[in-house]
């Protein structure tokens, strides 16, 4: 069952298919907190198991007990780490080309493989801070790397441009 279907009999689970990132996880796999990549909505978990932070998991969940209080994983079918970090590299020509020239905008670009980049144009002088405001934004970078199912998320810059790569 997912979102859509809001109607759960009485003493049926809830259950919610689809891409998870792990926010939150116990080293001694007490509990963990999953976000739904798809819809932002959160799941606690009561059991951890090897789950750890920054991991994507595809599958199914299942409430336990009181409707969408607790939940366990019923089935996995994919996962994966979801690496985030800066490169030194500069942006491609091809980025650079597809910027945009209105600081504030967004350009977001498919790659001809899997993955895309997004292309942020900022005040030159400001380029230093857009990147440390986007890598300290690393469950949301996730999120997305999650939802376009890719591992790695790189950024590079150049005066005026922040450039986020999301790769296989």
């Amino acid at each position: 069952m997912t979102d859509d279907d809001a109607d759960v009999e009485p003493g049926e689970s809830e259950r919610v298919t689809g891409t998870f990132l792990v926010a939150e996880a116990d080293e001694e796999g007490d509990g963990a907190v999953l976000m739904d990549a798809e819809r932002g909505r959160v799941h606690t978990l009561a059991e951890a198991g090897d789950l750890v932070v920054g991991e994507a998991v595809v599958g199914e969940v299942v409430a336990d007990g009181v409707v969408g209080a607790v939940w366990r994983i019923a089935k996995t079918t994919d996962r994966w780490e979801i690496t985030v970090g800066e490169s030194e590299e500069p942006p491609t020509r091809n980025a650079l080309d597809q910027a945009s020239d209105d600081v504030g905008e967004l350009v977001r670009v498919e790659r001809a493989g899997e993955g895309e980049l997004h292309l942020i144009t900022v005040p030159e002088s400001g380029t230093e801070q857009a990147v440390a405001d986007v890598l300290a934004d690393k469950q949301g970078l996730r999120a997305r790397a999650a939802r376009l199912g890719v591992a790695h998320v790189t950024v590079r810059s150049a005066p005026g441009l922040v450039c986020v790569r999301y790769l296989p």
